[in-house]
């Protein structure tokens, strides 16, 4: 059985597309899991609908004791999940009808941890319409492809053998994005097996309450990205013999931009306060920096 894991907030008006989307896969034994963080709209009450009507359609409320954000609530959906294999899903993204069949084939074929797919981005203002893709495949499987965006596929594009995650802490609760690419970094760090699918199989939405909108990427965006990569070089140090200059190279100098780009959109207290990060990690940062 494959477990889909949905954290949702606020999104009465699309996560409905996001359950039928799943609702109509070519496979057909699957799990739904529904994480609501405590939405303030109609989201739950429609959800709900679905779980009444569906019993493989699952609604929870993030435990008060869990700190809020997407991030718990995938940690706590892996938790009460049951499924054999885990796709992550945004509320506002959407599958292609045989993502979890031809997914679910090529990680046994392929024998491997995850599987992933293209995925590509799509709007709906004023009309659906696929635009571009997200992320790419084409480069090599290493943290130096990975780092450069040569290699990089999004949250809902993974398929995950869920053995895989068994003593892991997946989702970094201290981050409000830029998570996926903590996490998927750190698994291929440690050595995660991944195999390919060619097909474009996720559609990614595109709108204006996006993470990834232009108009979201505020100085709180890029303080986030630096905290990613901060907390990428512990992950980096644990791993320095087989980390390359050029991955190591290329982590820094984002640091760098990003930090920048956080006092550019005005968060000027996040810029001062990455510091305190940096003395925390200022022994591991120079040693990776004067390594060869």
């Amino acid at each position: 059985m494959i477990s889909v894991i949905i954290p949702t907030f606020n999104r009465g008006s699309l996560i409905k597309e996001t359950i039928e989307s799943i609702l109509n896969q070519t496979y057909k034994d699957f799990e739904i899991i529904i994480i609501d963080d405590h939405s303030t709209d109609n989201t739950f009450q429609i959800v709900n609908r679905f779980a009444n009507l569906d019993n493989r359609v699952y609604i929870y409320k993030r435990p008060l004791n869990l700190p809020k954000g997407g991030n718990s609530c995938r940690n706590f959906g892996l938790k009460v999940s049951r499924g054999d294999y885990i796709k992550w899903l945004d509320s506002d993204d959407l599958l292609e009808p045989s993502a979890l069949e031809l997914q679910y084939q090529n990680i046994l074929n392929m024998k491997s941890d995850v599987s992933v797919c293209n995925s590509i981005n799509f709007t709906t203002d004023p009309i659906f319409r696929k635009t571009s893709r997200w992320g790419s495949l084409n480069g090599s499987i290493s943290p130096s492809s990975f780092i450069s965006g040569l290699f990089r596929w999004h949250t809902c594009s993974g398929l995950w053998n869920r053995q895989y995650f068994e003593n892991l802490e997946v989702w970094e609760i201290g981050l409000t994005n830029s998570q996926e690419w903590l996490m998927h970094l750190t698994q291929i760090v440690n050595g995660c097996r991944i195999s390919i699918v060619e097909d474009e199989l996720c559609l990614i939405r595109v709108h204006k309450g996006s993470m990834s909108s232009s108009n979201n990427k505020s100085g709180r965006y890029y303080f986030n990205e630096v905290k990613a990569r901060l907390f990428a070089i512990d992950i980096l140090y644990k791993n320095r013999e087989t980390i390359d200059k050029e991955a190591k190279r290329k982590i820094f100098h984002q640091i760098y931009i990003y930090h920048i780009f956080s006092a550019y959109k005005l968060n000027f207290f996040g810029f001062f306060q990455l510091f305190f990060y940096y003395f925390f990690s200022i022994h591991k940062i120079t040693f990776i920096y004067f390594s060869k």
